[in-house]
């Protein structure tokens, strides 16, 4: 094995390559993806390698993935050749880990090391570096997705405090503020984070209601753990709890079906983006959708936010209530006259004089 400096990360770099069974590598494309690497890790100081550096490394791998049965071959495209092992998935460095894994694998991490500041994120760092590390054959392609991320959130720095909590079964207190200044001072065995519409949600054991409460992280005052023995969950799969709704508010409540009818333009958006997994387009001339959930805020607000591009048809419960809503919308915006008057601009009914 070559003693040359930086031989051990170039060997990771040529193994990731050789171990990608979906693209053709030849010796420029290892060369260049060797060079990246090396000014990536150690800084642009390093001027690269040379292409017999290059056949050196290839000669030295050629005797260490032989001891496990390997070849790397050499495989002919027209005048050139490409470099893969024969045995599909094999890796020296990655352990059975594909590039393509370790690439998801790295994605995931990072959009968890969004919660930067948090000390129980901190080992996160070292994951990426370390996954980095494998994962050497990095595109320079630059950023090419963004999402929606709601970096303001008020509630993000108590997101450290209830993962604590649920990861070590501690009862705390959670000090707790309504947006109209209502206070409360709860008990809750913590068991689960959801988040929804970029906001995040404390779901866990509350006995002053015999249940389970949603807390929203941005509501909070302040945590303190309890000293009492901590009651665990043993039955709830919040998969499935939170399967018959939309958002996180679960009512005592069987799932029953609603109609609604859609325009022609929004209807293509409801059937590319379904509104939730019970969907179905029982009649796509007319615009009609069914679903089965259980109606609660999040989903009325959801109804409201499409405006004249829906109809609610059934059940006649949740037509009245978004009716009167609309309707309450309507007297912020527009003047209801209530009375006659000799106005043409407010009332075509003409009076009689002394009346």
């Amino acid at each position: 094995m070559a003693g040359n400096k930086h031989a051990l990360t170039r060997y990771r770099i040529l193994d990731a390559c050789f171990s990608n069974s979906m693209k053709k590598y030849y010796a420029e494309d290892l060369i260049k993806k060797c060079n990246e690497a090396l000014v990536e890790y150690y800084g642009k100081e390093e001027s690269g390698i040379s292409r017999r550096t290059f056949f050196d490394d290839l000669n030295d791998l050629d005797e260490i993935v032989g001891e496990y049965g390997v070849e790397i071959l050499r495989l002919n495209d027209g005048r050139k050749k490409y470099y893969r092992y024969d045995k599909e998935g094999f890796s020296l460095f990655t352990k059975g880990f594909t590039e393509d894994e370790l690439r998801v694998l790295k994605e995931n991490v990072q959009t968890l090391q969004r919660f930067k500041g948090l000390p129980t994120f901190q080992w996160m760092d070292s994951l990426v570096n370390k996954l980095e590390d494998k994962l050497t054959n990095k595109s320079s392609v630059g950023d090419i997705l963004s999402y929606e991320e709601n970096t303001g959130y008020v509630g993000i720095e108590w997101l450290k405090d209830v993962f604590d909590a649920i990861i070590g079964q501690q009862p705390i207190q959670v000090d707790y503020r309504s947006f109209e200044d209502k206070e409360f001072h709860w008990t809750i065995h913590p068991y689960y984070i959801k988040q929804y519409n970029n906001r995040w949600f404390l779901i866990g054991y509350n006995p002053e209601y015999e249940g389970l409460s949603n807390v929203p992280l941005d509501r909070i005052d302040d945590i303190i753990p309890l000293h009492i023995e901590y009651i665990p969950n043993t039955d709830i799969d919040f998969d499935q709890y939170f399967s018959n709704v939309i958002g996180v508010t679960v009512r005592k409540e069987k799932p029953e079906p609603i109609k609604l009818r859609f325009t022609p333009s929004r209807l293509h958006y409801v059937l590319t983006k379904p509104i939730h997994h019970s969907q179905k387009c029982s009649n796509a001339e007319e615009g009609i959708v069914t679903l089965d959930l259980i109606p609660n805020r999040e989903f009325e607000a959801l109804l409201l936010s499409y405006g004249p591009d829906v109809e609610v048809l059934e059940p006649e419960s949740l037509r009245k209530l978004v009716r009167e809503k609309i309707e309450q919308s309507y007297k912020k915006y527009c003047f209801v006259q209530t009375g006659c008057t000799t106005s043409p601009y407010l009332c075509t009914v003409e009076t009689k004089k002394g009346e």
